[in-house]
């Protein structure tokens, strides 16, 4: 015959407890492990981003390496044309006078019976000297100051100079004929 024993286990709540406690652990290692690998994890994707910075720095610095050896190039050729030069060119042509237009327009403003001897530029100032017959009872001021007043009056003539004045003036006589020598100096802006 066949003995049935009955087993009681009297360390249950133990057993229970141990349980309890090693599925405690094992979350623990669990939730650091999944830590670790999270911070590896997210280590290797800012040093990968951080590697592609470096890659994109190292290309831009050999960019400018090129551009600063270039530009040297540039600067020693004598194609090269500075800043400065360009200012300079650009207010040359911001101040130049059309001359062949001026000197046009002053034939037309001078009376017919005066003659220029001499129209000369030099350092700003345009100088322009002429001869003309004196009727009788006209004085030398009287010619000098028609013809500045003509000048100054006429804006086409008168624009880029600062000021136009009277430099001087010589009454030459010449073959019963009274002849004035004058000069007359446009100041440039």
């Amino acid at each position: 015959m066949a003995v049935d024993y009955f087993r009681i286990n009297l360390n249950k709540a133990s057993n229970r407890l141990d349980l309890y406690q090693q599925r405690r652990r094992k979350r623990q290692l669990l939730t650091v492990g999944a830590y670790v690998v999270s911070i590896l994890l997210i280590s290797a994707v800012a040093l990968y981003f951080g590697y592609l910075t470096r890659s994109q720095m190292e290309a831009k610095r050999e960019t400018i390496t090129e551009l600063d050896r270039k530009i040297a190039e540039l600067e020693s050729s004598e194609e090269y044309i500075s800043q400065e030069d360009l200012f300079a060119l650009a207010n040359l042509v911001e101040r130049r006078l059309l001359w062949a237009e001026k000197l046009a327009h002053l034939a037309e403003v001078l009376p017919e019976d005066i003659a220029l001897t001499e129209v000369g530029f030099d350092q700003e100032r345009l100088t322009i000297r002429g001869i003309s017959k004196l009727r009788p009872r006209q004085s030398d001021l009287d010619l000098v100051v028609s013809i500045l007043d003509r000048i100054k009056a006429d804006p086409a003539l008168s624009e880029g100079f600062a000021e136009v004045k009277f430099q001087l003036s010589n009454r030459i006589r010449y073959e019963e004929q009274e002849i004035l020598d004058f000069e007359i100096a446009c100041m440039a802006m």
